[in-house]
């Protein structure tokens, strides 16, 4: 199976540092990556580099067996949708306009919004339970409202590829539930997803692929949660002790308490 998208002895520089460093990967259509590690470890990086937001030093990324560099900016946003780290600032768009901005591939100045855009626009704020606020302003959504906002907006595009950056960020437990078991929906339908996450249990949950990133290097790359919960890789990756805590039929991994 050829992958969809792929990093290849890839490395990146903020001036002579090295933020990424001979990173390789791929990622084959269906699957939910979820990339995790410490802070500064260069995950946010890695995401921006699949979309083209930053340019790599060495190496490649590959995009449906070509060269990201070869796809003009709107082509590329056909193929690949990203949603960056929440936001609390304030963004004066409707729901509904906002979420349009996401046809940005197919819109033709000359023709205008066509018939398809806005049937798409409507389809998809109501897949992701946005319909009922299309004329609210962003700015007066809760934290769960927007990212879901956000989230129609990436599906507007109509790629095979999300690539999201800790998209429960800052949310209280119930809405990121709610936008995980979306995502969920919307991978089930064919849709493939590349996410940035620092909840383990999350990862674990929902993913169907585990890349661990430690100082800008895949520490792991591994496709069985429970042989990962069990491997001691987590401990390595955060360097800490995590235990598995069970009750009522529900399983956690938690961080252990120093004792100091």
């Amino acid at each position: 199976m050829n992958p969809v998208i792929s990093m290849t002895e890839l490395t990146y520089k903020a001036g002579k540092r090295n933020i990424i460093n001979n990173v390789s990967f791929s990622v084959n259509r269906g699957d939910f990556v979820c990339f995790m590690g410490p802070n500064g470890a260069g995950k946010s990086t890695i995401i921006k580099l699949l979309c083209g937001l930053f340019k790599p030093y060495s190496g490649s990324v590959t995009v449906m067996d070509k060269e990201i560099g070869c796809y003009s900016k709107r082509k590329l946003a056909s193929l690949v949708s990203y949603i960056p780290q929440f936001s609390s600032g304030d963004i004066h768009f409707s729901v509904k306009e906002y979420v349009a901005t996401g046809r940005y591939p197919y819109l033709n100045a000359l023709k205008g919004v066509s018939v398809k855009d806005k049937e798409v626009v409507e389809r998809v704020m109501e897949i992701t339970s946005v319909k009922d606020m299309c004329e609210r302003d962003i700015s007066t959504l809760s934290g769960g409202e927007r990212q879901r906002v956000m989230i129609a907006a990436a599906l507007a595009q109509e790629t095979d590829i999300l690539l999201l950056d800790e998209p429960t960020i800052y949310l209280d437990p119930k809405s990121a539930m709610d936008i995980l078991e979306l995502l969920a929906k919307i991978h089930l339908n064919g849709t493939t997803m590349i996410m940035v996450t620092h909840d383990i249990n999350q990862a674990l949950m929902f993913g169907s692929c585990y890349i661990g990133v430690r100082e800008g290097t895949v520490f792991f790359n591994e496709t069985d949660p429970e042989t990962l919960a069990n491997s001691g890789k987590l401990d390595a990756l955060f360097d800490m002790s995590f235990y598995r805590f069970e009750n009522c039929g529900i399983s956690q991994i938690l961080p252990q308490r120093s004792g100091k």
